[in-house]
């Protein structure tokens, strides 16, 4: 997955007043575009330029590695604290599911014989954070000891056992990204939420990742819960 200079300013341009986390989450700010390149304006009102050329390197590494602490970049670069972010917005969207059905296509598109090859064999290499299936284990037995023997999604309340008759599955998240984790880092069973597929996919989007509570609050989850 690499990214260009047009997919930046893109993402950029999609983004543009919204309040950002830096990669860390430990400080905010917003993005603008500013001739051909964008301005990063701080929490203080200070604001920051950023060049074709200047952005360029970033995207450089990141193609090259997928890198997006800062550490992995020079110290030579500026911005290590803005440009990452938005190239990490860029990615989760790339991550994200793909709809069957382009609104576009209902629109212009009407052939029920539509049809494309799928199915080649492809060898992909990745970078994955490791994750312990012990602890994810123990994390849902103390779920279901704290709540009546059962699994039940922590934002929407759903419940795979009486839908589908699977009463052991459900998800675990990190409340914690392992992304903003360093290595060796240490996660505790209190760490985990055990949500469903859904609101497991929409814990992991947006910049910054909203909380299980901050999910919880959506007036369409909190019309789910009541039901």
């Amino acid at each position: 997955m690499k990214i260009t200079f047009s997919d930046f300013l893109q993402t950029v341009s999609e983004n543009e007043g919204r309040v950002l986390r830096t990669v860390k989450g430990n400080a905010t700010f917003r993005v603008k575009r500013s001739g051909v390149g964008m301005r990063f304006i701080l929490n203080n009102g200070n604001e920051r330029s950023g060049t074709p050329e200047g952005i360029q390197k970033y995207l450089d590494v990141f193609n090259k590695t997928g890198m997006l602490r800062t550490s992995g970049y020079p110290q030579i670069l500026r911005h290590r604290s803005y440009v990452p972010a938005v190239i990490m917005l860029w990615r989760d969207r790339q991550q994200a599911d793909v709809p069957l059905i382009e609104e576009e296509m209902i629109e212009t598109d009407m052939d029920a014989e539509f049809s494309t090859p799928e199915g080649r064999r492809m060898l992909r290499t990745h970078l994955r954070r490791e994750r312990s299936r012990q602890l994810v284990d123990k994390a849902k037995r103390l779920f279901r000891a704290n709540n009546d023997k059962r699994l039940f999604c922590e934002v929407c309340l759903f419940d795979f056992g009486p839908t589908y008759g699977e009463p052991d599955f459900i998800e675990a998240h990190h409340r914690i990204p392992l992304r903003d984790c360093q290595p060796g880092h240490k996660t505790k069973t209190s760490d985990l939420a055990m949500v469903c597929a859904n609101c497991h996919r929409m814990l992991h989007r947006g910049n910054p990742w909203p909380t299980v509570e901050e999910l919880k609050q959506r007036p369409g989850v909190r019309a789910l819960a009541r039901r």
